[in-house]
């Protein structure tokens, strides 16, 4: 039951003897990998894929499999020193900031304020699946989606027991369900925008007839609510990321 961590995780040898030991003793171990090479998506990634299929290849062909092998691995993209300064805005004018788009994710600095943490510009949380951060690849300035949800599962000390999706008509509700410490916590995402009276009241009735807070000890909710136990994680997100005091 150990986990092999490798800071330099190169070709993915680590993970693929952890992987080969695990199928010859039946053990559960687990593996951390960190990489920052671009060789990531061509060698290191194919290279664990393959050693979950089988434990020998020739000519890229299975030689073979022991039967089954459960095994999952999951794989992200962290935000690097130069991305965090691609989505620093300066406060010159008022005007600059009306110029990204409604559902980018970007940071504001205040210069005056030297002593202070970059600070997350989420006003409101009503498209969490859709925020976008401006990145370099290839010596080239994309736009990317980010994994909100992910991001606060982490920051939150989440451990994840389950993920699922439902949809009310062409709404989509991501919730999580697991721990933190001792406590069974419920995290509700959907997109919020333009939501009136009307839709705060279908959005309470979908989730009580699913009953998606059942036996929750803390329920948390993007943006607002009207679910008596839900607590907004919009603030919380804000302090979790960016209070580096505590």
């Amino acid at each position: 039951n150990d986990t092999v961590l490798d800071y330099f995780a190169g070709s993915g040898t680590s993970a693929h003897a952890t992987i080969n030991l695990n199928r010859q003793d039946g053990g559960k171990r687990k593996y951390i990998l960190i990489e920052v090479g671009h060789h990531f998506d061509t060698a290191l990634k194919p290279r664990i894929m393959k050693a979950v299929y089988a434990e020998k290849w020739k000519k890229g062909k299975p030689v073979f499999r022991y039967g089954e092998f459960p095994h999952m691995f999951k794989y992200q993209r962290i935000e690097s020193y130069e991305d965090a300064l691609n989505n620093i805005e300066l406060n010159e004018t008022e005007h600059k900031n009306l110029l990204l788009d409604e559902h980018q994710l970007s940071y504001m600095f205040e210069s005056d304020r030297k002593k202070s943490p970059t600070l997350l510009n989420i006003a409101e949380l009503q498209n969490p699946f859709s925020y976008q951060l401006k990145i370099v690849k290839d010596m080239q300035t994309q736009t990317q989606t980010i994994d909100l949800p992910e991001t606060f599962n982490y920051l939150l000390g989440l451990s994840v027991q389950t993920r699922q999706c439902f949809y009310d008509n062409n709404r989509r509700y991501l919730i999580y369900r697991g721990t933190v410490g001792q406590k069974t916590v419920v995290i509700i995402w959907r997109e919020t925008e333009g939501w009136k009276q009307q839709g705060y009241e279908r959005d309470y009735n979908f989730i009580e007839e699913r009953e998606l807070t059942k036996e929750a000890d803390k329920v948390y909710i993007n943006t607002d609510s009207i679910v008596p136990e839900a607590e907004s994680l919009d603030p919380l997100f804000k302090r979790l990321m960016f209070d580096t005091y505590q």
